[in-house]
């Protein structure tokens, strides 16, 4: 697995987006670190299932209203894809658990 921090404007937005390997997706998740922890402080959360975000382009498109990847990340992050690893027997009973939801 993997996590980025992408720059944003806002010093207030924490983004992060990586590569879950044992869901075989790409994740971003957009935070608001000016409003408390136990209130609703994630704006924005996808890839989070399964196969979800299978490419770095649909990822940078479900990003956009955020930010842009630069090359560089889109770059680093096709990489994390291509040295994913299978997931653990651990990982594989917990995605069992996930596609029965």
């Amino acid at each position: 697995m993997s996590r980025y921090r992408i720059p944003h404007p806002n010093p207030a937005y924490e983004v992060i987006a990586g590569w879950d390997s044992p869901l075989n997706t790409f994740f971003c998740q957009v935070i608001d670190e000016s409003v408390p922890l136990d209130e609703d402080h994630v704006l924005y959360w996808r890839g989070t299932t399964p196969g979800a975000i299978p490419t770095v382009d649909a990822l940078a498109e479900i990003m956009s209203g955020y930010v842009t990847l630069t090359y560089a990340e889109k770059v680093r992050l096709r990489q994390d894809q291509l040295q994913r690893t299978e997931p653990t027997p651990f990982q594989q009973k917990m995605l069992a658990l996930i596609e029965r939801t």
